[in-house]
């Protein structure tokens, strides 16, 4: 089978594309009961592979996370681990506000709760404390001009 693959790819990939469209349903639901059995049966050895590679990565890793969370909430942007090193590296690993050097987390300038996103430039880096400190606050001196909410109609 796999000389015959190697031989005819470019057939065999057509004829995998035709049947996963006509029977998109069926290959979808054994897909996710392969998914299923192998987190079962390997779920430990998968787990301890996530945690070292965590642990080897943790930039790499934040990013990722934090990208989830942006797609699971439905937001609008994202930022890769690239442009996350370069912006640690601009503030030269120092807190946004404190000015403290130590490990950063991402903090939205503009909080998702007031509208804001998860693009690079709404991105800033933190200290936990700060970033705890800070909650869903605006900057100092920011402000709202007066088309930029809704008006209350009354």
């Amino acid at each position: 089978m796999k000389s015959y693959y190697r031989r005819n790819r470019a057939r065999a990939l057509e004829y995998s594309k035709r049947y996963y469209l006509a029977h998109r349903e069926k290959v979808n639901e054994r897909n996710r009961a392969n998914h299923r059995l192998t987190r079962l049966v390997h779920g430990d050895a998968l787990r301890a592979h996530k945690r070292e590679y965590q642990k080897a990565n943790p930039d790499k890793s934040r990013v990722q996370a934090h990208r989830r969370r942006t797609r699971l909430k439905g937001l609008t942007g994202q930022f890769t681990e690239k442009e996350w090193s370069a912006l640690i590296a601009r503030q030269k690993s120092r807190c946004a506000l404190c000015q403290r050097k130590c490990k950063l987390s991402a903090d939205h300038i503009i909080p998702i709760s007031l509208g804001g996103c998860s693009y690079i430039w709404n991105i800033q880096g933190l200290c936990p404390s700060c970033n705890s400190q800070k909650h869903a606050k605006l900057p100092k001196g920011a402000q709202f001009g007066l088309f930029d909410r809704p008006l209350a109609m009354s």
